[in-house]
């Protein structure tokens, strides 16, 4: 849910990932639109059990919902945090 969250909120945000021996900062829509693909592949591929692609591509889409839904309610929250 978090990745489907962040992918939502953030989609410019830059995250930094090891690529061989080197990290790289790549855009966020970069890495995470790839490993959801992956996900749903290894999903409707046949094979083993594919509880835990379940869980990861439900978790990914639930978490965009729910950022979704309640983006202005935390945007608005922020605002008030006196750091």
């Amino acid at each position: 849910g978090v990745m489907g969250a962040h992918f939502l909120l953030f989609p410019g945000a830059r995250i930094k990932c090891l690529l061989l021996f080197f990290f790289v900062s790549l855009p966020a829509a970069v890495v995470i639109l790839p490993w959801i693909v992956i996900q749903i592949l290894n999903l409707i591929s046949p094979g083993s059990s594919h509880i835990a692609f379940i869980a990861h591509v439900t978790g990914f889409f639930v978490g965009m919902f729910l950022a979704r839904r309640f983006r202005s309610k935390w945007i608005l929250k922020s605002m008030d945090i006196n750091w």
